[in-house]
Protein backbone atom coordinates (compact mmCIF):
# COMPACT_ATOMS: atom_id res chain seq x y z
CA UNK A 1 0.00 0.00 0.00
CA UNK A 2 2.90 2.56 0.93
CA UNK A 3 4.54 2.13 -2.38
CA UNK A 4 1.47 2.81 -4.22
CA UNK A 5 0.79 5.95 -2.14
CA UNK A 6 4.88 6.97 -3.34
CA UNK A 7 3.91 6.10 -7.19
CA UNK A 8 0.69 7.23 -7.52
CA UNK A 9 0.90 10.24 -5.13
CA UNK A 10 3.97 11.00 -3.47
CA UNK A 11 6.11 10.73 -6.43
CA UNK A 12 3.68 12.46 -9.28
CA UNK A 13 3.38 15.37 -7.52
CA UNK A 14 7.56 16.11 -7.16
CA UNK A 15 8.20 14.85 -10.67
CA UNK A 16 7.11 18.42 -12.15
CA UNK A 17 10.08 20.70 -9.77
CA UNK A 18 12.04 17.14 -11.24
CA UNK A 19 11.36 18.83 -14.71
CA UNK A 20 12.38 21.55 -14.60
CA UNK A 21 14.52 22.19 -11.94
CA UNK A 22 18.29 21.09 -11.04
CA UNK A 23 18.54 19.20 -7.57
CA UNK A 24 21.79 19.08 -6.18
CA UNK A 25 23.10 15.84 -5.05
CA UNK A 26 22.58 16.26 -1.38
CA UNK A 27 18.73 17.05 -1.87
CA UNK A 28 18.74 13.91 -4.08
CA UNK A 29 19.60 11.79 -1.47
CA UNK A 30 17.79 13.20 1.49
CA UNK A 31 14.23 12.89 -1.08
CA UNK A 32 15.95 8.87 -1.55
CA UNK A 33 16.49 8.61 2.51
CA UNK A 34 12.85 10.23 3.09
CA UNK A 35 11.26 7.96 0.83
CA UNK A 36 13.16 4.83 2.40
CA UNK A 37 11.80 5.92 6.00
CA UNK A 38 8.20 6.33 4.97
CA UNK A 39 8.17 2.94 2.91
CA UNK A 40 9.81 0.66 6.19
CA UNK A 41 8.40 2.99 8.43
CA UNK A 42 11.31 4.05 10.07
CA UNK A 43 11.93 0.23 10.68
CA UNK A 44 15.28 -2.01 8.93
CA UNK A 45 14.40 -2.72 5.09
CA UNK A 46 13.32 -5.68 3.89
CA UNK A 47 15.02 -5.49 0.70
CA UNK A 48 17.38 -3.87 -1.30
CA UNK A 49 17.18 -0.42 -2.73
CA UNK A 50 17.77 -2.59 -6.13
CA UNK A 51 14.91 -4.45 -5.63
CA UNK A 52 12.53 -1.53 -4.34
CA UNK A 53 13.12 0.49 -7.86
CA UNK A 54 13.59 -2.74 -9.68
CA UNK A 55 10.18 -3.59 -12.05
CA UNK A 56 7.35 -5.33 -10.19
CA UNK A 57 7.76 -7.80 -12.95
CA UNK A 58 11.34 -8.28 -11.64
CA UNK A 59 10.26 -9.03 -8.35
CA UNK A 60 10.19 -5.29 -7.51
CA UNK A 61 8.31 -2.63 -5.94
CA UNK A 62 8.32 -0.65 -9.17
CA UNK A 63 9.59 2.87 -6.49
CA UNK A 64 10.74 5.56 -9.08
CA UNK A 65 15.11 5.96 -9.00
CA UNK A 66 15.04 9.77 -8.46
CA UNK A 67 18.26 9.87 -10.24
CA UNK A 68 16.99 8.09 -13.74
CA UNK A 69 13.71 9.84 -13.57
CA UNK A 70 15.38 13.02 -13.57
CA UNK A 71 18.16 12.07 -16.20
CA UNK A 72 15.27 10.71 -18.32
CA UNK A 73 13.46 14.30 -17.90
CA UNK A 74 16.78 16.06 -19.20
CA UNK A 75 17.05 13.47 -22.26
CA UNK A 76 14.09 13.89 -23.31
CA UNK A 77 14.25 17.85 -22.90
CA UNK A 78 17.59 16.83 -24.89
CA UNK A 79 15.64 15.28 -27.47
CA UNK A 80 13.89 18.56 -28.11
CA UNK A 81 17.39 20.50 -28.47
CA UNK A 82 18.13 17.95 -31.21
CA UNK A 83 15.12 18.48 -33.08
CA UNK A 84 14.98 21.41 -35.62
CA UNK A 85 11.07 20.72 -35.19
CA UNK A 86 11.13 22.20 -31.71
CA UNK A 87 10.76 26.45 -31.76
CA UNK A 88 11.26 26.36 -28.17
CA UNK A 89 12.88 29.75 -26.96
CA UNK A 90 15.28 27.94 -24.48
CA UNK A 91 17.31 26.46 -27.52
CA UNK A 92 18.57 29.49 -28.36
CA UNK A 93 19.55 29.84 -24.64
CA UNK A 94 21.57 26.25 -24.38
CA UNK A 95 22.76 27.17 -27.88
CA UNK A 96 24.47 30.11 -26.62
CA UNK A 97 25.94 28.18 -23.51
CA UNK A 98 27.25 25.56 -25.42
CA UNK A 99 28.73 27.38 -28.00
CA UNK A 100 31.22 28.58 -25.32
CA UNK A 101 32.29 25.30 -23.72
CA UNK A 102 35.96 25.42 -25.32
CA UNK A 103 34.78 28.49 -27.74
CA UNK A 104 34.17 25.57 -30.49
CA UNK A 105 30.75 26.62 -31.29
CA UNK A 106 28.78 23.77 -31.96
CA UNK A 107 25.54 23.95 -30.51
CA UNK A 108 23.42 20.72 -31.79
CA UNK A 109 26.47 18.89 -32.80
CA UNK A 110 27.88 18.51 -29.26
CA UNK A 111 25.57 15.15 -30.09
CA UNK A 112 28.54 13.59 -31.38
CA UNK A 113 31.09 15.17 -29.25
CA UNK A 114 32.16 14.07 -24.84
CA UNK A 115 33.14 17.02 -23.01
CA UNK A 116 34.49 16.22 -19.26
CA UNK A 117 33.35 17.71 -16.47
CA UNK A 118 35.24 20.36 -16.36
CA UNK A 119 34.59 21.99 -19.23
CA UNK A 120 30.65 21.40 -19.04
CA UNK A 121 30.77 23.65 -15.69
CA UNK A 122 30.31 26.76 -18.13
CA UNK A 123 26.70 25.55 -18.75
CA UNK A 124 23.94 26.08 -15.82
CA UNK A 125 23.32 23.38 -13.66
CA UNK A 126 19.72 22.06 -15.80
CA UNK A 127 22.42 22.16 -19.15
CA UNK A 128 25.08 20.15 -17.36
CA UNK A 129 22.51 17.67 -16.43
CA UNK A 130 21.15 17.79 -19.40
CA UNK A 131 24.68 16.45 -20.89
CA UNK A 132 25.39 14.22 -18.62
CA UNK A 133 22.20 12.52 -18.91
CA UNK A 134 23.18 11.99 -22.78
CA UNK A 135 26.95 10.56 -21.75
CA UNK A 136 25.02 8.57 -19.52
CA UNK A 137 23.42 6.80 -22.16
CA UNK A 138 25.47 7.29 -25.25
CA UNK A 139 26.69 3.98 -25.73
CA UNK A 140 22.87 3.01 -26.91
CA UNK A 141 22.91 5.55 -29.12
CA UNK A 142 23.72 4.97 -32.95
CA UNK A 143 24.76 7.85 -35.96
CA UNK A 144 23.40 6.80 -39.29
CA UNK A 145 26.27 8.41 -40.29
CA UNK A 146 26.13 10.05 -44.15
CA UNK A 147 28.36 12.28 -45.55
CA UNK A 148 26.66 15.46 -44.31
CA UNK A 149 26.91 14.46 -40.80
CA UNK A 150 30.72 13.67 -40.94
CA UNK A 151 31.20 17.31 -42.18
CA UNK A 152 29.49 18.36 -39.32
CA UNK A 153 31.63 16.46 -36.82
CA UNK A 154 33.46 18.04 -34.32
CA UNK A 155 37.17 17.74 -34.60
CA UNK A 156 37.65 17.54 -31.19
CA UNK A 157 37.04 16.45 -27.87
CA UNK A 158 35.37 13.54 -30.22
CA UNK A 159 35.66 10.23 -29.09
CA UNK A 160 35.57 8.92 -32.24
CA UNK A 161 38.44 10.71 -33.54
CA UNK A 162 40.98 10.17 -31.21
CA UNK A 163 44.90 8.90 -30.71
CA UNK A 164 45.09 6.10 -28.97
CA UNK A 165 41.90 6.06 -27.33
CA UNK A 166 42.24 10.19 -26.69
CA UNK A 167 40.61 12.67 -28.27
CA UNK A 168 42.02 15.49 -29.81
CA UNK A 169 42.09 19.25 -28.43
CA UNK A 170 43.91 21.63 -30.28
CA UNK A 171 43.12 24.94 -29.04
CA UNK A 172 44.59 26.67 -31.55
CA UNK A 173 43.13 25.46 -34.28
CA UNK A 174 39.63 26.27 -32.44
CA UNK A 175 40.52 30.12 -31.88
CA UNK A 176 41.71 29.98 -35.39
CA UNK A 177 38.33 28.98 -36.68
CA UNK A 178 39.14 25.12 -37.40
CA UNK A 179 36.18 23.01 -35.69
CA UNK A 180 34.76 20.49 -37.77
CA UNK A 181 36.26 18.47 -40.32
CA UNK A 182 34.43 20.41 -43.09
CA UNK A 183 36.77 23.34 -41.75
CA UNK A 184 39.50 21.42 -43.17
CA UNK A 185 37.44 20.13 -46.49
CA UNK A 186 37.86 22.18 -49.49
CA UNK A 187 34.37 23.72 -50.00
CA UNK A 188 34.06 22.58 -53.45
CA UNK A 189 35.98 19.50 -54.68
CA UNK A 190 36.63 15.88 -52.35
CA UNK A 191 39.93 16.04 -50.36
CA UNK A 192 41.32 17.60 -47.44
CA UNK A 193 42.77 21.21 -47.55
CA UNK A 194 47.01 21.42 -47.95
CA UNK A 195 49.10 21.64 -45.13
CA UNK A 196 50.11 25.51 -46.70
CA UNK A 197 46.38 26.41 -46.10
CA UNK A 198 46.14 25.15 -42.19
CA UNK A 199 49.29 27.18 -41.75
CA UNK A 200 48.14 30.15 -43.22
CA UNK A 201 44.82 30.12 -41.31
CA UNK A 202 46.35 29.09 -38.15
CA UNK A 203 49.40 31.54 -38.33
CA UNK A 204 46.96 34.32 -39.37
CA UNK A 205 45.78 33.66 -35.54
CA UNK A 206 49.03 33.11 -33.71
CA UNK A 207 51.47 34.26 -35.91
CA UNK A 208 54.48 33.08 -33.14
CA UNK A 209 53.50 29.40 -33.73
CA UNK A 210 56.12 27.16 -35.55
CA UNK A 211 54.90 25.94 -38.90
CA UNK A 212 55.90 22.58 -37.76
CA UNK A 213 53.85 22.04 -35.04
CA UNK A 214 51.06 22.93 -37.04
CA UNK A 215 51.92 20.35 -39.27
CA UNK A 216 52.52 17.92 -36.73
CA UNK A 217 49.01 18.19 -34.99
CA UNK A 218 47.38 18.96 -38.33
CA UNK A 219 48.94 15.29 -39.52
CA UNK A 220 47.66 13.83 -36.05
CA UNK A 221 44.00 15.14 -36.95
CA UNK A 222 44.09 13.38 -40.42
CA UNK A 223 45.14 9.88 -39.31
CA UNK A 224 42.82 10.32 -36.12
CA UNK A 225 39.87 10.90 -38.63
CA UNK A 226 38.22 6.72 -39.35
CA UNK A 227 39.15 5.88 -43.03
CA UNK A 228 35.97 4.96 -43.61
CA UNK A 229 34.94 9.09 -42.90
CA UNK A 230 37.74 9.93 -45.53
CA UNK A 231 36.38 7.45 -47.84
CA UNK A 232 32.78 8.55 -47.31
CA UNK A 233 34.55 12.62 -48.04
CA UNK A 234 35.18 11.55 -51.69
CA UNK A 235 31.32 10.87 -52.28
CA UNK A 236 28.50 13.62 -53.13
CA UNK A 237 27.75 16.08 -50.03
CA UNK A 238 24.09 14.68 -49.21
CA UNK A 239 22.55 17.66 -48.03
CA UNK A 240 18.75 16.58 -46.80
CA UNK A 241 19.87 13.48 -44.95
CA UNK A 242 18.11 12.81 -41.42
CA UNK A 243 20.43 14.57 -38.93
CA UNK A 244 18.89 12.80 -35.70
CA UNK A 245 20.61 9.96 -33.95
CA UNK A 246 18.37 7.17 -32.93
CA UNK A 247 18.20 5.39 -29.96
CA UNK A 248 18.65 1.38 -29.36
CA UNK A 249 16.33 0.44 -26.73
CA UNK A 250 16.61 -3.46 -27.05
CA UNK A 251 16.26 -4.84 -30.31
CA UNK A 252 13.86 -1.66 -31.40
CA UNK A 253 15.71 1.48 -33.30
CA UNK A 254 13.47 4.87 -31.89
CA UNK A 255 14.30 8.20 -33.70
CA UNK A 256 16.22 9.94 -31.14
CA UNK A 257 13.91 13.12 -31.39
CA UNK A 258 10.93 10.90 -30.93
CA UNK A 259 11.94 9.27 -27.83
CA UNK A 260 9.43 9.45 -24.93
CA UNK A 261 10.58 9.64 -21.64
CA UNK A 262 10.10 5.41 -20.83
CA UNK A 263 12.40 5.00 -23.41
CA UNK A 264 15.29 6.63 -21.56
CA UNK A 265 14.35 4.83 -18.28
Amino acid sequence: MRATVLTSLIMSRFYYTLTVCPIPEKYKNEIKAIILKFLWQNNSHLVKYKTVVAAKIEGGLNIPEIHLRMQAFRLKFFSKFLDSNCQALWKSTMKYFINKIENMKIAENIAYACFNLNQIKILPKFYQEMIQAYYAIKSKVDFNIHVQHIYENPLFCNPVINVKGKALLYREFINSGIVKIKDICYEFIPGFLSKDSIIEIVQEKYPELRSWVIINAYGRILNAIPQLWKNELTAINQVNVDRFPCLTVGTNMTEFSKATTKNFL
